[in-house]
């Protein structure tokens, strides 16, 4: 998600749809993919996404928007941290997405506070942003905090939607916003994203 480049800090995105964290699924996830597709069709720059419990299905997904898409397939939430940290401090990727949603509720709470701000301290004055998508609030030192919530429970049958449609039930609630200036170019990110034409104006609004 092309952000505020003047702000290096995480940001935390909960999907309230999966309170345990047990499956990847639901609005974070069709999020992270249009996020994915959107980085592929307008960024020259590497990517990465790192899967804290293995569970990305690329197929979803056009070959240019996987392009220039670095895929770390993990197999716990601390091994996920232990690569962003790295992949952060690397300074060569625009945008590091870390999907924690299908990591156990223990392994998440189990995450020490100082390796959060260990991470915010890695991306300080650099070009990464980082994107966090956990099943409940996660990163104390985050920047900016977003929750998803569904206007109603989707069928198997929604599934063959096109994403957009799917997107426009979901409604973005920002619940942490660190710098009032900063809003404005939020805004401007979901139009770029095109999430508006989703629905998604109440992230900002």
């Amino acid at each position: 998600m092309d952000g505020p480049r003047n702000s290096r800090h995480p940001r935390d995105l909960k999907d309230s749809r999966h309170p345990e964290g047990q499956c990847s699924t639901g609005g974070a996830s069709l999020l992270l993919r249009e996020i994915l597709r959107h980085q592929g069709a307008t960024s020259h720059t590497w990517n990465a996404l790192v899967d804290g419990s293995d569970q990305f299905d690329p197929s979803h997904l056009e070959a240019v928007s996987l392009r220039r898409l670095l895929w770390v397939r993990c197999r716990s939430a601390a091994q996920a941290l232990h690569s962003t940290d790295l992949l952060a401090r690397d300074g060569n990727l625009a945008l590091v997405l870390l999907d924690l949603q299908g990591c156990p509720h223990r392994e998440l709470c189990a995450l020490p506070a100082k390796l959060w701000h260990r991470l915010q301290h890695a991306i300080t004055g650099r070009a990464t942003r980082l994107l966090v998508f956990s099943p409940h609030p996660l990163v104390p030192c985050a920047h900016t905090r977003c929750l998803l919530q569904g206007r109603r429970t989707w069928s198997l049958a929604d599934l063959h939607h096109p994403a957009a449609e799917l997107l426009g039930t979901v409604d973005i609630q920002v619940t942490r916003w660190r710098g009032g200036a900063l809003r404005s170019q939020f805004t401007e990110t979901c139009e770029g994203l095109q999430l508006r034409e989703a629905g998604l104006s109440r992230a900002v609004g």
